[in-house]
């Protein structure tokens, strides 16, 4: 129920965060895509939630790059987010857009 639970997951499980104001993500396919679930066409990514995700230990190391899903209704614009990477703490965030229709 925390992003140091992320170390457990095996590779590929998907975890979803019960806590509501978990910052910057609401699920994990582990070790290293974050899932945000939104209907909203703007969605800010929280520095701090990052640089927790940059902290965890997985493995050996520390996660340096992740994919962010964000999960939209579909015929959202939803654009990229900007996210400033001048931290090392900050893992490289590849953005990617799932559309999905809602019955």
């Amino acid at each position: 129920d925390s992003l140091q639970d992320v170390a457990k997951l095996s590779p590929g499980t998907f975890a979803y965060f019960k806590r509501a104001n978990m910052a910057a993500v609401d699920g994990v396919f582990a070790p290293s895509t974050f899932v945000q679930m939104t209907v909203s066409e703007s969605h800010g990514i929280t520095r701090s939630g990052l640089e927790a995700i940059g902290k965890l230990k997985i493995g050996k190391g520390s996660i340096k790059e992740i994919d962010l899903i964000f999960v939209v209704p579909l015929h959202t614009n939803l654009q990229l987010q900007r996210i400033t990477n001048g931290d090392s703490i900050l893992p490289v965030v590849r953005q990617w857009k799932l559309e999905l229709h809602m019955a």
